[in-house]
């Protein structure tokens, strides 16, 4: 945490403030952010709250903010001394973008030099959707949002995975205006230690909010009109179809029929195939039945695919 504020304070564009949301920290942690905001007066203030999950943590702060421009951070990420200047300064051009964004290298914190470029931020974004559906462009460090798109878009749901895609794509629905600076702007790092949604510390919660937070990406996926045959409709089917059976394998009865129910909402385009595996899913049931379909399903698409 303390590198991740110390890579914002080290911004060559002075002007801005810094919010910290302490959500709920068990370790050190409240006490190296109380020393930081008690140094940074100035720069930095602190709000706590019950562990809530980072949907949460990101709207407190996003309520408190008062600028602009927003960034988002977790606790691991850090930008370059010049990425607020060199953004800033594309929001302020002629043709008024909404998002600005460059490169993120994606790394283990211990091997700075052994990177790799997170998912497409080496290159243009035009628009988000419909390519957000089925695979979010950018790391949620990335961009910087002006900050009236975001109010737009609405609240960010509080949910502990997931919860920044389905976002996006409520931004992505209003067309904004994107620029792309060609610079490595961004770093993503890779620790050893807990994170919810790598390490899996709360399976059941992390399923049951991944439920929640594509069912909403569905509506957004309707309210755009995304035609049923597409292939993100398709490919978003199939990983609703998959999240209901593992939620099923975790006996989380509720999320596996909310999670089949969008599934099957969503499959208008899928072959028959797909659709009578669905059907048969629902017809086993959400206990024993649908544990033993996942072991017949899962051996049937080994065979296939070799």
């Amino acid at each position: 945490m303390a590198e991740c504020v110390q890579s914002v304070l080290a911004q060559s564009w002075r002007n801005y403030e810094i919010i910290i949301v302490n959500d709920g920290s068990t370790d050190a942690t409240a006490g190296v952010l109380s020393g930081l905001a008690d140094t940074h007066t100035d720069k930095i203030q602190l709000a706590q709250q019950p562990n809530q999950g980072p949907g949460a943590a990101r709207q407190k702060g996003l309520e408190m903010a008062k600028g602009e421009y927003v960034q988002f951070l977790d606790s691991d990420d850090l930008i370059r001394p010049e990425k607020f200047e060199l953004c800033v300064s594309a929001f302020e051009s002629e043709s008024r973008p909404d998002i600005v964004y460059g490169v993120t290298h994606y790394y283990h914190q211990d091997r700075p030099d052994d990177y790799i470029v997170w998912k497409q931020t080496s290159q243009p974004i035009s628009t988000i959707l419909p390519g957000f559906f089925s695979n979010r462009a950018w790391a949620t460090s990335t961009p910087l949002y002006r900050h009236s798109l975001l109010v737009k878009a609405g609240k960010i749901l509080p949910l502990s995975c997931e919860e920044d895609v389905e976002f996006d794509c409520r931004i992505g629905i209003q067309k904004p205006v994107i620029e792309f600076i060609n610079r490595h702007l961004t770093d993503f790092r890779h620790h050893e230690g807990e994170r919810f949604s790598v390490n899996h510390s709360n399976r059941e919660r992390q399923l049951t909010d991944q439920v929640q937070a594509r069912s909403h990406i569905f509506a957004t996926m309707r309210a755009c009109g995304l035609p049923d045959d597409s292939n993100e409709m398709k490919q978003f089917s199939k990983g609703m179809f998959l999240l209901a059976r593992q939620c099923a394998a975790q006996g989380l009865a509720e999320s596996a029929i909310a999670a089949l129910d969008t599934a099957r909402k969503a499959a208008t385009g899928l072959d028959n195939k797909d659709k009578l595996a669905m059907q048969a899913y629902r017809l086993a049931g959400h206990g024993r039945g649908a544990r033993l379909f996942n072991r017949v399903y899962d051996w049937l698409y080994r065979v296939k695919n070799g």
